[in-house]
Protein backbone atom coordinates (compact mmCIF):
# COMPACT_ATOMS: atom_id res chain seq x y z
CA UNK A 1 0.00 0.00 0.00
CA UNK A 2 1.45 3.14 -0.75
CA UNK A 3 2.30 5.41 1.81
CA UNK A 4 0.76 8.59 0.06
CA UNK A 5 -2.61 10.04 1.05
CA UNK A 6 -5.71 8.42 -1.18
CA UNK A 7 -8.81 11.20 -1.34
CA UNK A 8 -11.13 10.65 0.20
CA UNK A 9 -10.96 8.14 2.90
CA UNK A 10 -7.28 7.27 3.05
CA UNK A 11 -7.52 5.26 6.87
CA UNK A 12 -8.26 1.51 6.33
CA UNK A 13 -10.15 0.31 9.09
CA UNK A 14 -10.08 -3.51 9.39
CA UNK A 15 -12.62 -6.03 10.37
CA UNK A 16 -11.93 -7.78 13.90
CA UNK A 17 -13.61 -11.24 14.04
CA UNK A 18 -11.88 -11.29 18.26
CA UNK A 19 -9.40 -9.07 20.09
CA UNK A 20 -5.89 -10.83 19.42
CA UNK A 21 -4.91 -8.19 17.18
CA UNK A 22 -6.20 -4.86 17.35
CA UNK A 23 -3.86 -2.60 16.26
CA UNK A 24 -2.72 -4.22 12.95
CA UNK A 25 0.20 -2.94 11.41
CA UNK A 26 -0.17 -1.76 8.01
CA UNK A 27 2.22 -3.03 5.05
CA UNK A 28 5.36 -0.40 4.85
CA UNK A 29 5.06 0.22 0.69
CA UNK A 30 4.21 -3.02 0.48
CA UNK A 31 6.60 -4.80 2.74
CA UNK A 32 5.38 -6.20 6.09
CA UNK A 33 7.60 -4.58 8.87
CA UNK A 34 5.67 -6.33 11.82
CA UNK A 35 8.45 -8.40 13.48
CA UNK A 36 10.72 -8.28 10.74
CA UNK A 37 14.64 -8.93 11.76
CA UNK A 38 17.50 -6.47 11.06
CA UNK A 39 18.51 -8.97 8.45
CA UNK A 40 15.31 -9.08 6.72
CA UNK A 41 15.56 -4.75 6.60
CA UNK A 42 19.20 -4.86 5.23
CA UNK A 43 18.08 -7.00 2.57
CA UNK A 44 15.04 -4.79 1.12
CA UNK A 45 16.90 -2.02 1.19
CA UNK A 46 20.22 -3.37 -0.59
CA UNK A 47 17.84 -4.24 -2.94
CA UNK A 48 15.93 -1.20 -3.39
CA UNK A 49 12.67 -1.79 -2.01
CA UNK A 50 12.52 -0.10 1.08
CA UNK A 51 14.54 3.16 1.89
CA UNK A 52 15.75 4.37 5.60
CA UNK A 53 13.10 7.21 5.08
CA UNK A 54 10.52 4.46 4.41
CA UNK A 55 11.19 2.81 7.57
CA UNK A 56 11.19 5.58 10.10
CA UNK A 57 8.25 7.52 8.67
CA UNK A 58 6.01 3.44 8.59
CA UNK A 59 7.85 2.88 12.31
CA UNK A 60 6.46 6.98 13.45
CA UNK A 61 3.24 5.73 11.62
CA UNK A 62 3.47 2.97 14.09
CA UNK A 63 4.36 4.76 17.05
CA UNK A 64 0.91 7.51 16.12
CA UNK A 65 -1.32 4.29 16.04
CA UNK A 66 -0.16 2.77 19.09
CA UNK A 67 1.15 4.64 21.90
CA UNK A 68 -1.77 6.79 23.00
CA UNK A 69 -2.70 3.29 24.72
CA UNK A 70 1.08 1.51 25.51
CA UNK A 71 3.03 4.88 25.91
CA UNK A 72 6.53 3.45 25.19
CA UNK A 73 7.87 6.33 23.18
CA UNK A 74 9.10 9.38 25.44
CA UNK A 75 10.33 11.92 22.99
CA UNK A 76 10.86 11.64 19.01
CA UNK A 77 14.47 12.71 17.88
CA UNK A 78 13.23 15.96 15.69
CA UNK A 79 16.24 15.34 13.33
CA UNK A 80 15.36 11.69 12.47
CA UNK A 81 14.10 12.45 8.70
CA UNK A 82 17.64 14.57 8.01
CA UNK A 83 19.71 11.52 9.53
CA UNK A 84 17.94 8.78 7.78
CA UNK A 85 17.97 10.99 4.54
CA UNK A 86 21.90 11.46 4.97
CA UNK A 87 22.20 7.74 5.72
CA UNK A 88 19.96 6.68 2.04
CA UNK A 89 22.77 9.31 0.26
CA UNK A 90 25.27 7.24 1.69
CA UNK A 91 24.02 3.87 1.19
CA UNK A 92 23.02 5.16 -2.99
CA UNK A 93 26.99 6.31 -2.90
CA UNK A 94 28.04 2.80 -2.44
CA UNK A 95 29.22 3.57 1.40
CA UNK A 96 27.36 1.05 3.67
CA UNK A 97 28.70 1.52 7.30
CA UNK A 98 27.69 -2.14 8.15
CA UNK A 99 24.79 -4.44 9.29
CA UNK A 100 23.23 -1.67 11.55
CA UNK A 101 22.91 1.18 8.58
CA UNK A 102 19.77 3.06 8.28
CA UNK A 103 18.20 0.29 10.32
CA UNK A 104 16.46 2.56 13.53
CA UNK A 105 16.18 2.28 17.21
CA UNK A 106 15.16 3.93 20.73
CA UNK A 107 17.35 4.44 23.82
CA UNK A 108 15.67 4.38 27.05
CA UNK A 109 15.59 8.49 28.54
CA UNK A 110 18.63 7.63 31.49
CA UNK A 111 20.66 7.15 28.26
CA UNK A 112 22.35 10.18 26.95
CA UNK A 113 22.48 11.70 23.98
CA UNK A 114 24.34 14.97 22.57
CA UNK A 115 21.51 16.12 20.36
CA UNK A 116 18.12 18.08 20.43
CA UNK A 117 16.32 15.41 22.90
CA UNK A 118 16.14 15.67 26.67
CA UNK A 119 17.91 13.12 28.83
CA UNK A 120 15.63 12.95 31.93
CA UNK A 121 15.35 9.77 33.82
CA UNK A 122 11.76 10.68 33.25
CA UNK A 123 11.73 13.01 36.01
CA UNK A 124 10.76 16.61 35.53
CA UNK A 125 13.92 17.89 37.63
CA UNK A 126 16.18 17.60 35.04
CA UNK A 127 14.39 18.69 31.88
CA UNK A 128 16.58 21.20 30.62
CA UNK A 129 19.74 19.66 31.14
CA UNK A 130 22.53 19.20 28.79
CA UNK A 131 24.66 15.90 28.66
CA UNK A 132 28.36 17.05 27.97
CA UNK A 133 28.25 13.46 25.33
CA UNK A 134 26.68 10.46 23.86
CA UNK A 135 26.91 8.00 25.87
CA UNK A 136 30.12 5.32 24.65
CA UNK A 137 26.88 2.90 23.29
CA UNK A 138 24.84 5.35 21.33
CA UNK A 139 28.07 6.87 19.62
CA UNK A 140 29.51 3.27 18.72
CA UNK A 141 25.68 2.65 16.85
CA UNK A 142 25.66 6.12 15.26
CA UNK A 143 28.97 5.21 13.64
CA UNK A 144 27.63 2.35 12.65
CA UNK A 145 24.84 3.80 10.57
CA UNK A 146 21.74 3.27 13.05
CA UNK A 147 18.69 6.11 13.23
CA UNK A 148 18.41 6.84 16.57
CA UNK A 149 15.48 7.48 16.73
CA UNK A 150 13.84 8.88 19.95
CA UNK A 151 13.86 8.06 23.86
CA UNK A 152 12.07 4.65 25.90
CA UNK A 153 10.31 5.94 28.31
CA UNK A 154 10.51 3.88 31.90
CA UNK A 155 10.54 3.53 35.54
CA UNK A 156 11.17 7.26 36.89
CA UNK A 157 15.13 7.16 37.81
CA UNK A 158 15.63 3.70 36.36
CA UNK A 159 13.52 2.34 39.95
CA UNK A 160 14.81 4.70 42.37
CA UNK A 161 12.51 6.79 42.70
CA UNK A 162 10.34 5.16 45.80
CA UNK A 163 9.55 1.56 47.19
CA UNK A 164 6.32 1.94 46.44
CA UNK A 165 5.44 2.85 42.92
CA UNK A 166 4.16 1.75 39.58
CA UNK A 167 6.60 -0.37 37.16
CA UNK A 168 6.95 1.75 34.08
CA UNK A 169 5.81 5.08 35.58
CA UNK A 170 7.30 8.44 35.66
CA UNK A 171 6.18 11.98 36.29
CA UNK A 172 7.46 12.92 32.65
CA UNK A 173 6.49 10.09 30.73
CA UNK A 174 3.14 8.84 32.85
CA UNK A 175 2.48 5.00 32.84
CA UNK A 176 3.48 2.93 30.16
CA UNK A 177 1.60 -0.35 29.84
CA UNK A 178 2.38 -3.68 28.24
CA UNK A 179 2.13 -4.53 25.00
CA UNK A 180 0.27 -7.61 25.21
CA UNK A 181 -2.19 -6.77 28.38
CA UNK A 182 -3.16 -3.68 28.48
CA UNK A 183 -4.81 -3.69 31.97
CA UNK A 184 -1.06 -3.88 33.55
CA UNK A 185 2.25 -2.38 33.62
CA UNK A 186 5.10 -3.90 31.97
CA UNK A 187 7.49 -4.60 35.24
CA UNK A 188 10.94 -3.43 34.99
CA UNK A 189 12.34 -0.18 34.83
CA UNK A 190 13.15 -0.57 30.85
CA UNK A 191 9.38 -0.58 29.97
CA UNK A 192 9.33 1.79 27.36
CA UNK A 193 12.42 0.22 25.40
CA UNK A 194 10.52 -3.44 25.97
CA UNK A 195 6.91 -2.02 24.88
CA UNK A 196 8.18 -0.45 21.49
CA UNK A 197 10.02 -3.47 20.39
CA UNK A 198 6.83 -5.86 21.15
CA UNK A 199 4.62 -3.48 20.03
CA UNK A 200 6.58 -3.15 16.62
CA UNK A 201 6.90 0.38 16.94
CA UNK A 202 10.43 0.06 16.29
CA UNK A 203 13.33 -2.35 15.29
CA UNK A 204 15.45 -2.43 18.04
CA UNK A 205 15.95 -0.47 21.78
CA UNK A 206 18.48 0.07 24.81
CA UNK A 207 17.90 -0.45 28.61
CA UNK A 208 19.69 -0.25 31.68
CA UNK A 209 20.02 -2.15 34.48
CA UNK A 210 19.92 -0.78 37.61
CA UNK A 211 17.47 -2.26 39.69
CA UNK A 212 15.33 -5.06 38.29
CA UNK A 213 15.26 -3.86 34.34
Amino acid sequence: MSQLLGAPYPYYFPEHNDTADLFPMELCNGITLEEATIDQLQYYMSNAKLTTLQIVMCYLQRQYQTDGYVDAVLQVNPDFMSIASTLDAERAAGNIRGPLHGIPFLVKDNIASKDKMETTAGSWALLGSIVPRDAHVVSMLRDAGAVLMGKATLSEWADMRSNNYSEGYSARGGQAWSAYNLTVNPGGSSSGSAIAVSANQIMFALGTETDGS
